[in-house]
């Protein structure tokens, strides 16, 4: 038998399995995740449904898949496992139990008042068993918990760790879709998943629902995917339109927009603009100027200027060198022009040199761009 000692300390439950656990795990704190806490608390509901009153571990509901609307509260001084129930609980939570201790774990009584049901949900992340309940009903919930979650005796531990994990307090409905998937009449907020070659990938940025119909409309006219243009310009700023600013010597905004390249879209399209004024542009902005650089350059390189589909190189090439967009080989290093002086094509762009070989290549590129795929929230 596993007694469990319960007192006014202001502890709850799952600080009182969570300090036991410890005991018997040579000291050694548990971290369990929201949902390895919720299949803990699930078997600790079922042991509690087959009790009398007299010996329940809480009283109320015990329905930790639904929306419990009774009250509920520990019932004991001492909550007694047998070395069976203790040895389910603390298998979930990944302890040895071969040799259980003898017991003088403190928990919270909190004077035994009634307070309001709660739902396991609340404390399930998004990836709940529960299907049934909706993404914005489950961040309502974990909204909710957060802000009270301590009132509750036996979830104080549970709420702890709920807060370390930073979640959203997004009350609106998220959808996540694939990059592949017609986003023209979703309405924001949602999240748009960028493969990686065989994962998808780790970050995510968050655009306006503006500035995503603008970039789809670009991708459409250019003919890329959505996801090979937001990553070149991941690459170049970090999605960032003021990436830059305040320098004189570097480039600016969305696709590093150099001197030259300013330069020459003034004089294509009778601009008068200047390094200044783009770098303060913000991304709704910007995006227009980006789409007027890429077409301008398009219309210059021969190689792709008809070609059916553009993928992430050509993209880059683009913005880096137009006259060579489409080549298996971008550059190399020490190339001169005809008067002897180094274009230093390859030495600005040597980053890009996965191989390190002192040339550029497409597959270069590509290899170089795929680690800045990131995932897309548009609200």
């Amino acid at each position: 038998m596993v007694d469990l000692k319960v007192d006014n300390n202001h502890r709850g439950l799952t600080y009182i399995l969570a300090d036991y656990a410890k005991s018997v795990n040579g000291g050694k704190d548990i971290k369990l995740s929201s949902k390895q806490w919720q299949k803990t608390m699930e078997i600790v509901a079922e042991i509690n449904s087959k009790r009398t009153a007299d010996n329940a571990i809480y009283s109320g509901g015990s329905n930790l898949n639904g929306n419990i609307n009774e009250n509920f509260i520990l019932t004991k001084n001492t909550i007694s496992f047998s070395n069976e129930e203790m040895n389910r609980i603390l298998k979930e939570m990944g302890v040895n139990t071969e040799n259980l201790p003898a017991s003088n774990v403190s928990g919270q009584l909190d004077g035994f008042k009634p307070v309001k049901g709660l739902s396991i949900e609340h404390a399930a992340d998004s990836d709940s068993v529960n299907s049934n309940i909706t993404q914005s009903e489950k961040l309502e919930a974990l909204n909710e918990s957060l802000n009270d979650f301590n009132k509750y005796p036996g979830f104080e531990y549970l709420s702890n760790q709920m807060k370390s994990m930073n979640y959203s307090q997004q009350m609106d409905e998220m959808q996540v879709v694939t990059a592949a998937k017609d986003t023209t009449n979703l309405a924001p907020p949602f999240e748009i998943k960028i493969p990686k070659t065989g994962e998808l990938g780790g970050k995510t940025r968050t655009i306006s629902h503006e500035f995503h119909t603008k970039l789809m409309k670009l991708a459409d006219e250019l003919n890329c995917s959505y996801e090979d243009l937001i990553t070149v310009m991941n690459f170049e700023s970090g999605l960032d339109p003021n990436e830059g600013a305040g320098s004189k010597d570097k480039p600016v905004g969305l696709i590093q927009f150099t001197s030259a390249s300013i330069k020459a879209l003034n004089k294509e399209y009778s601009l008068n603009l200047t390094k200044e004024a783009v770098a303060q542009m913000n991304a709704e902005e910007q995006i227009e100027l980006v789409e007027k650089y890429l077409k301008m350059c398009k219309k210059s390189a021969p190689r792709i200027r008809n070609k059916k589909k553009l993928d992430a190189a050509d993209l880059y090439s683009l913005i880096i060198l137009p006259g060579r967009a489409g080549r298996d080989i971008l550059c190399q290093k020490g190339e001169k022009n005809s008067k002897g002086k180094l274009l230093n094509y390859y030495e600005s762009n040597k980053g890009i040199d996965v191989s390190n070989d002192g040339i550029i290549t497409r597959a270069d590129v590509l290899a170089k761009l795929d680690d800045f795929r990131v995932n897309v929230k548009v609200v």
